[in-house]
């Protein structure tokens, strides 16, 4: 699991400077929006989508990366372990300690200064086909300070994405 992080955050960087996004998801764009409540100077987050698939160590998954505009946030990480690209269809997130089913999402994001996890949420996926996949999520969850010792924040963050397929794969 790892190396899927390592890639994605890899590919979060390349699909950023390779794109020719026309803009988060209005129109035709790729890309997304985010709202953020709760996190101290953090109230939104837009930027390019991409989504990626394969298998590692036997494990198949599936990850939707989101890249912000902003070059201090490093962006946000979607997964899904246990199967591939999710058809059409209503999910839930879970905590990132929990073991999560195929039929449910985790959620990694690192909004400088502050590392954020969710805790539970809803993504519906509206769209999913082999070139893209479109959704919308809300998530509730907990952002910790990496330049404080201040204890971790509660968050809500909603958002809507439109992701083309990344170049390449997971092996």
């Amino acid at each position: 699991m790892k190396k899927l992080y390592a890639l994605a955050l890899a590919s979060l960087a390349l699909f950023a400077a390779c794109s020719d996004d026309d803009g988060p998801t209005g129109g035709g764009g790729t890309g997304y929006t985010a709202t953020i409540t709760g996190l101290p100077g953090i109230t939104q987050s837009s930027g390019t989508a991409f989504w990626v698939e394969g298998t590692e160590e036997g494990i198949t998954s599936f990850v939707i990366g989101l890249q912000p505009s902003n070059s201090a946030q490093v962006g946000f990480i979607i997964s899904r372990t246990g199967a591939g690209r999710a058809p059409v269809g209503n999910y839930t997130f879970v905590d990132n300690n929990a073991e999560a089913t195929p039929e449910q999402f985790q959620l990694f994001a690192n909004l400088s200064p502050y590392i954020c996890g969710a805790v539970s949420g809803t993504h519906n996926i509206t769209e999913s086909g082999a070139s893209r996949v479109r959704g919308t999520f809300t998530i509730q969850g907990q952002c910790a300070s990496t330049a404080t010792e201040e204890p971790p924040v509660d968050v809500t963050i909603t958002g809507t994405y439109n992701a083309p397929k990344a170049p390449g794969g997971i092996r």
